[in-house]
């Protein structure tokens, strides 16, 4: 571990509050503890309210139910206190002795919980882990797969020359850029390595020596800049579908498939989903899965998919969800043409 450096004054009060809190524990009474005996801070000459005060300008985040529960404290006080008025008299000497015990008992619960926070935020702040230093970086195994066309298709699933086209389109024309930390090669072999065997974001944070949080960040870059990519290429070469395919022309079949202007089917993706939802993704093989709709030309390049859709359902229902929720970019064939599918063909 590396040394912690912690300022002065927050070092002064982790301090005072470590003696307050190990003197009320040598007296072997855990109920002074938490104020239910005679104030320790004012044996010591510790003020419970000045000490608090410093740390009123600190933000702690986080669940603090576990703590303590100083709103129903108080409320619960402030009975007390009507309680034993009624019955006292606001002067009595006896009134006076005990709100002064109960409020020291308020102090006192409310100096524990602010030593447990200012320990929470001095774990979580102040005590770093030290820097990892990489046997090998990111970058350097990026290159190296690279230099193997086997162990660059295994790791991200294409051949190193299609890599390198994928990198110079996405560099120059839709906005991967590279920064002082990373480069943009080793921003996209993250992204791949991620996306291909596939591998989840604590295996690319290990492999990388990056934090998750670079690792999420990186991996969201990259894909806002291939949705880019997306628009561009997932569409048809001619939307108007003025001519037929060569390859549907000269089918067997032919005329009768003259108007087909591409296929349409879908399949089914496993995925990880929270239990709440399971059951509309349970698909007829017992498996989670969501529904993947995906419209090709007769040259085998994708004209539009569609992803999202519960594994439950019906590829009709799928069709339609998908027309109902892209609606005029779901790509309706023109009067007189029609998508091929395994089970129909189906019309405008």
């Amino acid at each position: 571990m590396m040394p912690c450096l912690v300022s002065y004054p927050i070092l002064h009060l982790l301090t005072k509050l470590y003696v307050f809190a190990m003197q009320g524990s040598s007296r072997g009474d855990n109920a002074e503890i938490f104020g239910m005996g005679p104030s320790v801070a004012a044996e010591e000459g510790i003020d419970g309210d000045t000490l608090g005060s410093d740390l009123e300008g600190i933000d702690f985040e986080g669940d603090l139910s576990s703590v303590s529960e100083d709103n129903s404290s108080d409320e619960a006080d402030e009975e007390r206190y009507k309680e034993l008025e009624e019955l006292y008299g606001k002067e009595n000497p006896v009134f006076q002795g005990i709100k002064i015990a109960l409020d020291s008992a308020r102090r006192r619960r409310k100096l524990m919980k602010k030593a447990i926070l200012v320990g929470m935020y001095h774990d979580t702040y102040l005590c770093k882990q030290p820097y990892r230093v990489p046997v090998e970086s990111g970058i350097q195994w990026v290159e190296r797969t690279l230099r193997n066309a086997n162990s660059c298709y295994n790791m991200f699933r294409m051949q190193p020359h299609v890599w390198e086209m994928l990198h110079q389109q996405l560099v120059g024309r839709y906005g991967l850029k590279s920064t002082k930390r990373m480069s943009s090669r080793e921003t996209l072999g993250l992204f791949l390595y991620m996306v291909g065997p596939p591998q989840p974001v604590r295996q690319a944070e290990n492999r990388f020596e990056r934090s998750m949080e670079t690792v999420s960040r990186k991996f969201h870059h990259v894909l806002s800049c291939v949705l880019k990519l997306a628009i561009d290429i997932i569409r048809p070469k001619d939307s108007t579908f003025s001519s037929v395919h060569h390859k549907v022309a000269k089918h067997r079949s032919a005329p009768a498939f003259n108007n087909a202007i591409g296929a349409i089917d879908g399949t089914h993706v496993k995925v990880i989903i929270p239990f709440s939802k399971v059951g509309q993704y349970i698909d007829r093989r017992n498996e989670k899965t969501q529904n993947v709709l995906a419209i090709c030309d007769f040259d085998r390049r994708f004209t539009f998919v569609a992803a999202g859709i519960p594994g439950s359902a019906h590829d009709w229902t799928v069709l339609q969800e998908a027309i109902r929720k892209y609606g005029t970019n779901f790509p309706h064939p023109p009067a007189g043409k029609l998508f091929a599918s395994k089970h129909r063909c189906m019309l405008q």
